[in-house]
């Protein structure tokens, strides 16, 4: 319930919004005394015992939206001392709605009765809308003079990545300018396009600047902290080290790789994110936290998503979309939104026809 996202004030004129109690008996009976909730309605598995006795004792309904669980967490409850209550736990829901099959068959291992694969939420969370003028000033950003005329310089992104996946970017983008150079198109010589490198997390942003220099000597870098978007034209790579841009840079840019999936250990972030504004996801073999979104996608527009398994194939694909012309690119980034609409309202409906037989 993010509040301070949310464009749309007549929403929390009907909604309250309020912080849940410390799972502490005493504290969660003076809460539901006070609120008198009919349905409980928990996301992915935040599981509290005393908060789902209490209200399964007032014959609360109770719903999981959502449901996941992680192998490894999957693997901690089976030990028998915690097993009973996860089982306890599980079976208090009415239904549990899975995110994915392989979420279900562990909930049902660990005994759990009521369950539905209906995938995941994430596929439907509204974005909040983005500020054109801000996009366009990006755009404004990477224009330059070429041999043939005022160009606008294309640009690819490396989102949410990981230790170890910074590499394999770098390399990929090394690879993609090598391939342009020697292409026999001398529009494709001129494209010269930009890497835009977004670490999942910007602390890591100071070592990962230290590795890039020592590792790419030759390469010419800007920090968004630092240079804004001043050097956006002569940089061969652009690190943002900072919070709350991801979703401009996926607004400026035709193709991005989401990572957290080049490696294994992390499981990929959300490829319906990018998709939603106009951007062709690529993602890499390790999923398992995102599966289910690549899944919902690919049963329905399985042109509008693609996996790479290393910095080869990465390459290839980011030659095939960004040596296209800009007409060409502004039809695939309409194309693209476009598609993610249609299976985020799809997903959407049979979520809510699910909850509204309970509710």
């Amino acid at each position: 319930m993010r509040k301070q996202q949310n464009s749309d004030p007549e929403f929390f004129s009907k909604v309250e919004c309020v912080q849940a109690p410390v799972d502490l008996n005493y504290a969660v009976k003076r809460f539901l005394q006070y609120w008198k909730p009919s349905v409980l309605i928990v996301l992915e598995a935040d599981l509290w015992p005393n908060m789902l006795y209490e209200c399964r004792q007032r014959k609360v309904k109770m719903l999981m939206v959502d449901g996941r669980i992680s192998p490894l967490s999957a693997s901690r409850w089976s030990f028998y001392l915690f097993r009973p209550l996860m089982r306890y736990m599980l079976r208090t829901f009415e239904t549990i709605l899975c995110q994915s099959e392989q979420d279900q068959e562990r909930m049902r291992s660990l005994g759990a009765e009521q369950l539905k694969y209906l995938g995941s939420l994430k596929v439907v969370e509204p974005l909040s809308p983005i500020v054109q003028p801000e996009v366009d000033e990006i755009h404004e950003h990477l224009e330059y003079e070429a041999e043939s005329g005022r160009r606008k310089r294309k640009v690819w992104i490396a989102a949410s990545t990981h230790e170890g996946e910074e590499e394999i970017v770098i390399d990929a983008h090394l690879a993609l300018l090598s391939h342009l150079s020697r292409s026999a198109d001398t529009s494709a010589k001129e494209l010269n396009p930009l890497l835009v490198l977004v670490p999942r997390h910007p602390r890591r942003c100071e070592h990962i600047v230290t590795k890039i220099k020592k590792r790419y000597p030759g390469l010419n870098m800007s920090l968004q902290s630092r240079d804004g978007k001043s050097k956006l034209v002569e940089a061969d790579l652009h690190v943002v080290d900072m919070l709350g841009v991801l979703r401009l840079w996926y607004a400026a840019s035709p193709v991005a790789l989401v990572g957290g999936s080049l490696v294994d250990g992390i499981g990929g972030h959300n490829v319906m994110e990018p998709g939603l504004l106009g951007c062709f996801p690529l993602h890499g073999p390790f999923n398992q936290n995102g599966q289910h979104a690549i899944d919902a996608i690919a049963a329905s527009s399985p042109h509008c998503i693609q996996q790479v398994l290393d910095s080869n194939q990465l390459a290839e694909r980011l030659y095939d979309i960004l040596k296209q012309d800009e007409d060409y690119l502004h039809d695939l980034k309409t194309k693209i939104r476009s598609e993610m609409q249609k299976v985020a309202a799809k997903q959407g409906s049979r979520i809510v026809e699910a909850l509204l037989s309970y509710i």
